[in-house]
C-alpha cells in the first residue's frame, strides 16, 4: 500500500462508539414450559416456552425497526478500529455522519414516545393474544418501559503514539510505543480491507447481474430481470466513502475511486434496462477494477 506525505490517520480521524438501548418484550413462562414437558413426558431442559408479550403491536415494531437502523447507518459511515466496540469515524465523514445519525436519534425517541402513549392500549389488547398465557408482572410500568429506550454516541480523538506518560521509564515507553505502531498498522488495514471488501462485494454483485441479465432475457420466464437503483447508488456510495475514509490519503484507492466513478458516468437503472451495449460496457469496466483489487 503506497503511502503519500498526508496528514496521518489521527489527524483525519476520530473514534466513535454507540450505545443502544431497547425494550425487550420476550419472555420465559415457567409455568407453560412445565405443562409443556408434563404433557410430552419431557425433562427439565428439553424444550423452553418464550413468549412475545407484544405480538403484533405496530408501535414496538417501528421502535425495533428504527434500533436496526441505527446500527446499519453507524456501522455503514464509520470504519472498524481493530477489535474493539470502538469504530473509526474520518472528519469527513463527520458532517454527514453527524447529521444523518441525530436524525435517525430523534426519530427513535419520537417513536419510542408513540409507543409509550400506546402502551396501556396494546397491555389490554394482549390480554385477548395471550390467552391463558397473560401475566400482569410480565408488563412494568410505562415510564419504567420509556426508560429503557435510548441511545448514546461518544467520541474520542485517536491516540497518537507521542501520548505516553512521561514518568515511566524509556524501555517501558519504547515497548508501548512498538506495540503502539503494531496496532495502528493493523487498524489500517483492517479499514482498507473493509473498504475494498465493501467494492468488492458491490462491484461483484454488479459484475453477476449483468452477466446474468440477457442469459434471464432469453429463458422461459415472461417476467423482465430486476435491476434495483440500489446497484447503480451503493456504488456511487462506496467510491464517497474512498474518498472520504482514506487512512492515509493511498494514491492507489484515490485512483480506483475515479474509474468506479469514471465506470458509472452516464449508467442508470433504465439505461441498463434498455442496453445491451451499456450492459456489457458496464460488467467489462466493473470486472477490470475487480481485477486491480489489492489481496488481503
Amino acid at each position: 500500500m503506497t503511502t503519500s506525505n498526508v496528514a496521518t490517520m489521527a489527524d483525519r480521524t476520530m473514534l466513535v462508539s454507540m450505545s443502544r438501548h431497547i425494550a425487550g418484550f420476550s419472555k420465559k413462562d415457567k409455568t407453560a414450559t412445565a405443562q409443556l414437558l408434563a404433557a410430552n413426558n419431557a425433562r427439565k431442559g428439553a424444550a423452553v416456552v418464550t413468549k412475545s408479550v407484544l405480538e403484533g403491536c405496530p408501535q414496538l415494531k417501528a421502535c425495533q425497526d428504527q434500533y436496526n437502523l441505527l446500527h446499519r447507518e453507524h456501522v455503514r459511515m464509520t470504519k472498524p478500529f481493530n477489535d474493539t466496540p470502538l469504530r473509526v469515524l474520518f472528519c469527513a465523514m463527520f458532517p454527514e455522519y453527524n447529521s444523518i445519525m441525530t436524525g435517525h436519534i430523534n426519530t427513535y425517541y419520537a417513536l419510542a414516545d408513540t409507543f409509550a402513549a400506546s402502551y396501556q392500549f396494546e397491555k389490554h389488547e394482549a390480554e385477548h393474544v395471550q390467552g391463558d398465557l397473560y401475566k400482569e408482572s410480565d408488563y412494568p410500568a410505562v415510564d419504567v418501559i420509556r426508560a429503557k429506550f435510548s441511545v448514546e454516541l461518544e467520541y474520542y480523538p485517536m491516540p497518537r503514539e507521542d501520548h505516553w506518560a512521561l514518568d515511566i521509564s524509556n524501555d517501558i515507553t519504547d515497548e508501548l510505543t512498538t506495540q503502539f505502531k503494531i496496532n495502528m498498522q493493523k487498524a489500517e488495514a483492517t479499514i482498507y480491507k473493509d473498504i475494498y471488501g465493501d467494492v468488492f462485494t458491490r462491484l461483484g454483485n454488479m459484475s453477476k447481474q449483468m452477466g446474468e441479465y440477457d442469459k434471464k432475457l432469453l429463458s422461459e420466464s415472461k417476467r423482465r430481470p430486476a435491476i434495483y437503483d440500489s446497484l447503480v447508488t451503493h456504488i456511487i456510495d462506496i467510491a464517497d466513502v474512498m474518498q472520504k475514509c482514506n487512512p492515509n490519503g493511498d494514491p492507489d484507492m484515490d485512483r480506483m475511486r475515479i474509474d468506479i466513478l469514471n465506470a458509472m458516468r452516464g449508467v442508470t437503472t433504465e439505461g441498463l434496462h434498455a442496453s445491451q451495449d451499456l450492459r456489457t460496457r458496464t460488467k467489462v469496466a466493473v470486472d477490470d477494477i475487480l481485477a486491480g483489487l489489492p489481496n488481503f
